[in-house]
């Protein structure tokens, strides 16, 4: 009596392979026992539609829903209950068009482990009356597009078959027994479809009895996986470099220079199989590392590292004490996965020189104090360098400088700064040197700005009696002492100004009290009205307030000279009656002494 086991449709399915990497002296497993020895992966197809075609001839049908069946459908070979399914005696085979499996772009003949095809039925006719076997071919249907032929019955037992399989009823002495599914070796076609360039894969399935029934049923079904395993050697590593101390060098067609035996090298590692996803993350690989003396050939060091099976980077420590100084030599480095394969090596040349470095030379330093300089900062004066102190029989040079800039020829313990160095500040640069000695440059502070020695002050007095008195500059007396004359009215001039500027002065005159200020070269006080100047003052304004400071002093009735007044301060007297009776004024460049104190009276007296 024949058995019948209900079924779904038939459908062909490429199961995926999860792999299992173990530490290194370990045993690897997989998912599944067919692919316990493939570490690299394994990929997915899907066929997800069948074609029926009948050897009388009749069109191929695409048939996800009805049911057919693979091999001989003779009413005379069914129960009355199955001849429903068998609606006229036929040889019926079936074909399956999976998707493209692109990953076979991406790999070499030599990666393909095995390719099986398994076509898994809960349900299957075999016979049990005669006890023969029950056998089911599978084709590869080279032209999809030609699939009529494959309705041939001459055309199929024609072709030479991808596999078959044979199988008994449980109860017949013969073995192998049916076990619910039929397992092909389709590796020769995967590795034909590679050679080919073929991702497209189509099998026909064609058997001697009803092999395998299918009907639509969601509760039960048929499977029909392909399983194509692949291992593929990891990649070269890569970023490669040798580390001594933080420094890290990279190779180059020309071999980086090391001057230590103990280094560390750098390699990136990367498996390609770990890439679409089939290894597993934190599985360890072999790297292994030799340093070779290209001279002679001979392993001055080798090592081998556990890293990650993700890519990930891998530092391995080196001591070599063996290097010779002046010979190249070659770091290797390889990686092996957990299949055993062992991937391209990369390398890196470097030369050795362990030549301890010379002692350094301790040199004695000069002992050495910071010049300053003295002299009137005015161009056509002399400024000289006071060196201070340095080591004895220290020989000393001299660059005098103005703003910083060298002044040329200037290189003498003595300067006289001239027009060029106007408005500029000066410094001394004074460098010893001596035998044995490092030598030694100091820096002066630099000097107020030069002023310019064509520059004078002059003023006038408009006297009683005499009227306006001949120009006088600074240093010099405007007006009368000893003559009981009054001053009226002064004015005041610059002669070779270098600097923009002037001067604002006013003064405090008899009836009048304090006037308004005057700008430079306007009269202060008055003419022509007999009326006493009894004080005054005066003030730089702009650049030349910068530069120069103004000092002026009067000579005052029944008082005599007065003591010095400053930029802007009261110099005479006021509600005394007293008159004016000569002035001297001196116009002083910044930071220079102020005139000397010829008395000790005040510079202005108030009433």
């Amino acid at each position: 009596m024949r058995r019948l086991l209900r079924s779904g449709r038939l459908r062909l399915v490429a199961a995926a392979l999860a792999l299992v990497l173990i530490p290194v002296g370990g045993v690897a497993t997989a998912s599944r026992a067919d692919a316990a020895s493939n570490p690299g992966g394994s990929v997915v197809g899907y066929a997800p539609a069948s074609t029926t075609v009948l050897s009388d001839g009749a069109d191929p049908v695409t048939d996800p829903v009805s049911s057919f069946w693979v091999g001989n459908c003779g009413v005379d070979q069914l129960d009355a209950t199955l001849a429903a399914y068998c609606t006229a005696p036929t040889i019926q085979r079936a074909q399956w068009t999976f998707e493209p499996l692109a990953i076979l772009d991406q790999l070499a003949p030599q990666d393909l482990v095995s390719a099986r095809l398994v076509i898994s039925a809960r349900q299957g006719i075999l016979d049990n009356s005669t006890c023969t076997p029950n056998t089911l071919r599978v084709y590869d249907i080279d032209n999809p597009v030609a699939a009529p032929t494959w309705a041939s019955t001459a055309a199929w037992v024609a072709q030479e078959p991808l596999g078959s399989f044979s199988a008994y009823w449980g109860t017949c002495a013969q073995t192998p027994t049916w076990t619910g599914y039929d397992d092909f070796d389709v590796t020769a076609l995967v590795r034909r479809m590679m050679s080919e360039g073929r991702t497209d894969l189509t099998v026909g399935v064609a058997g001697d009895e009803t092999n395998v029934g299918s009907g639509y049923n969601l509760l039960d079904s048929y499977a029909v996986s392909v399983y194509v395993n692949f291992e593929r050697p990891p990649a070269a590593p890569t970023d490669l470099g040798i580390m001594v101390g933080t420094s890290l060098l990279g190779c180059t067609s020309t071999p980086v220079a090391i001057s230590s035996p103990s280094f560390q090298v750098y390699a990136y590692l990367t498996d390609p199989d770990d890439a679409v996803g089939n290894g597993i993350a934190g599985a360890p690989v072999h790297a292994d590392l030799s340093v070779v003396d290209t001279t002679d050939g001979s392993v001055v060091a080798s090592q081998t590292a556990q890293v990650v099976y993700t890519p990930a980077g891998a530092q391995f420590p080196v001591n070599a004490p063996n290097l010779t100084n002046g010979r190249t030599y070659e770091v290797r480095v390889r990686t092996t996965d957990g299949g055993g394969l062992t991937g391209p090596t990369a390398t890196c040349r470097f030369t050795f020189d362990g030549t301890p470095p010379a002692p350094p030379v301790v040199t004695p330093v000069l002992a050495a104090s910071t010049p300053s300089v003295s002299g009137k900062v005015v161009a056509g004066g002399t400024l000289t360098a006071v060196v201070g102190s340095w080591t004895a029989g220290t020989a000393l040079a001299y660059q005098w400088r103005a703003d910083g800039v060298a002044v040329a020829g200037a290189t003498g313990a003595s300067f006289v700064p001239r027009s060029a160095q106007v408005g500029k500040k000066i410094t001394v640069t004074v460098t010893g040197s001596k035998a044995g000695f490092a030598s030694v440059a100091r820096t002066s502070a630099a000097t107020g700005a030069v002023a310019d020695a064509n520059v004078q002050l002059g003023y006038q007095g408009h006297v009683q009696s005499i009227g306006w008195q001949p120009w006088v500059t600074g240093g010099q007396v405007a007006g009368t002492t000893g003559r009981s004359l009054r001053v009226e009215a002064l004015r005041f001039r610059f002669n070779g100004a270098a600097y923009g500027g002037g001067i604002t002065a006013t003064a405090h005159v008899q009836s009048i009290g304090w006037m308004a200020p005057v700008a430079l070269g306007g009269v202060v006080g008055t003419t022509g009205r007999s009326l006493r100047v009894e004080a005054f003052t005066m003030q730089l304004t702009g650049e030349m307030a910068q530069h120069y400071d103004i000092y002026y002093r009067t000579h005052a009735q029944h008082l005599g000279w007065l003591g010095w007044a400053k930029d802007g301060a009261r110099s005479g007297t006021a509600g005394y009656a007293y008159r004016l009776e000569a002035v001297d004024v001196r116009l002083v460049p910044k930071g220079d002494p102020a005139p000397a104190a010829t008395t000790t009276l005040a510079s202005f007296y108030q009433h």
